[in-house]
Order: C-alpha cells, then structure tokens, then sequence
C-alpha cells in the first residue's frame, strides 16, 4: 500500500484538527479530504455524558467481575 509521511507540522495539524481537513497538491487543488477522529459532536456528546449526574460508572475491575459471572452462567 503507498504511503505519505506527514512532517512535523502537518501531522500536528491532522491530530488536532475537530473538522475535517483538506489536503491539497501544490497546485491547489484538493486531493483529498481527512475526517478527524473525534468532531466537535462527538466532543460535545461526551461532555453531556460526563455532565449527567444520573450516569452510573463502572471501574475496570467491576466490569470485568461482571463478565466473568456471565461466564460462569
């Protein structure tokens, strides 16, 4: 498969990016379009999320507790 390598800047650019973001060749024209991972939606959602104080939270170890009495069922 080919590859681009990105530099410095332009990959600090990809990373941080919330929208999407347009690649272009020397010419101008666009060559391609890279949505980000996470988008402002996305970013907002969680943040509801994380601001409901009904929403019950389960640690790691709790969780995998409760797989492994799945398991035994």
């Amino acid at each position: 498969m080919p590859q681009i390598v990105l530099n410095t800047e332009q990959t600090e650019i990809l990373t941080k990016a919330l929208d999407p973001v347009e690649i272009h060749d020397a010419s101008g024209r666009i060559v391609a379009v890279v949505a980000p991972d996470w988008t402002r939606e996305d970013i907002a959602r969680a943040k509801q999320i994380l601001a409901d104080p009904t929403m019950e939270w389960h640690t790691f170890d709790q969780v995998m507790a409760h797989l492994r009495s799945l398991e035994k069922q």
